[in-house]
């Protein structure tokens, strides 16, 4: 897809970062930032009433960071009509399931062309789930530009926002949505990929005891690089860095030392290798020098290519307390994960569910396992795989 851009919206976020930067440094707390992802340089190319009826418009995102919306701004041409238009936040869905109606606000006095506004009640976003936004016309006109929204992968847009790709939705509804309806409900009809221009107003719930920056995760043949940058840095022990396959079951893969204390740049990195083919998300889970764990926003990065199913040895073994399991999936599928005793007997089940294509780290814990030899079964559509875990 092609990314619009928009400088003077990347200009208000820089010059909003130094302003938090420079808080932080001389020792004051500031926890909050404001961020829209079209408003005010997005301008639609076309406007329709192609229904002739009333219309409810709008598409699907997800957040990267703890936060609150509570304003929804949205696109209107002068012969949008003038009076009330109402603005909605809902759970994700599709005709059968329609989403749960999370916050509403109507404005009756909306005139005039250009970007419009209709505060909603305050909803605490949530990184990893999917949010659909939209505003219901009551004359049927509407703002879009079509082709504007990603088939696959997902686009990060301006962080914290993830536009759902229409391809990913789990609702299998796409991205943009509309609805021809009387009154204002959820929109479940796929846009193919249309942008109707309503526009989340979300700000931020900073949780990082540092002026965390330029946290990404880049993709290099099988392997992902996750990489950011402090600018400052208070009581910081360092970072844990978590892994997941669907943005909300975490596991870590590594720990990076922090500085402690610190108000010079800092770079870091590591090196996620050696991974099957799948999306990924990546967060940074950062622990003060007294214990205390607080969350970055979260990254994601596409392993491309073709993966087999796969079953790894279980690092250590043997072990005493608990090991870590890996099993690849070149597609999402059921798979069931247990350890059977050498008798055939299941003692522990592990994972039993539909998996995300990727590769998977399942923790087991040796809690109840007698010291002996077991098996532990990876069982798919593919086919049955096993390997040998000790006990000791």
């Amino acid at each position: 897809m092609k990314r619009i851009y928009y400088p003077y919206i990347a200009f208000i976020k820089r010059i909003a970062f130094l302003f938090l930067t420079g808080i932080l440094v001389f020792g004051v707390t500031t926890r909050a930032q404001q961020f829209s992802l079209f408003s005010p340089g997005g301008i639609p190319t076309s406007e329709s009433n192609d229904g002739g009826q009333a219309i409810e418009v709008g598409f699907k995102f997800r957040v990267t960071q703890l936060g609150t919306l509570n304003l929804i701004r949205f696109y209107k041409y002068s012969g949008n009509g003038n009076g009330s238009f109402t603005a909605n936040l809902w759970t994700n869905g599709n005709s059968t399931t329609p989403g749960i109606n999370l916050s509403t606000a109507t404005n009756a006095s909306i005139a005039g062309a250009g970007w419009m506004t209709i505060d909603i009640p305050d909803v605490v976003l949530m990184p990893g789930i999917t949010y659909v936004i939209s505003i219901f016309s009551p004359s049927g006109w509407y703002a879009f530009t079509n082709g504007y929204f990603p088939v696959t992968p997902d686009d990060p847009g301006f962080p914290p926002f993830i536009i759902v790709a229409s391809a990913d939705d789990p609702a299998s509804v796409g991205n943009g949505v509309w609805r021809y309806t009387t009154t204002s409900a959820f929109p479940f009809n796929n846009g193919n990929t249309t942008n109707y221009w309503v526009d989340p107003v979300f700000t931020t719930t900073f949780t990082l005891p540092v002026s965390l920056s330029d946290f990404k995760a880049t993709t290099t043949s099988n392997n992902v690089l996750v990489s950011w940058k402090t600018d400052h840095e208070s009581n910081n022990k360092g970072f844990e860095i978590q892994r997941s396959n669907n943005g909300s079951d975490w596991y870590a893969v590594n720990f990076v030392n922090g500085a402690g204390e610190s108000t010079i740049t800092r770079n870091y990195s590591y090196t996620d290798k050696g991974l099957a083919p799948g999306t990924y998300y990546y967060r940074l889970k950062q622990t003060d020098l007294d214990g205390k764990n607080t969350f970055s926003s979260i990254v994601t990065a596409t392993v491309s290519g073709k993966g087999n199913v796969s079953l790894f040895q279980n690092y250590p073994n043997p072990f005493s307390t608990s090991t870590f399991i890996r099993f690849d999936l070149p597609t999402a599928q059921h798979a069931r994960l247990s350890v059977v005793d050498l008798a055939g007997r299941e003692v522990k089940v592990l994972t039993d569910k539909v998996s995300e294509a990727g590769s998977h780290v399942v923790t087991l814990d040796a809690a109840n396992l007698s010291r002996q030899t077991y098996l532990v079964r990876l069982q798919t559509e593919n086919g049955v795989l096993t390997k040998k875990i000790l006990v000791k």
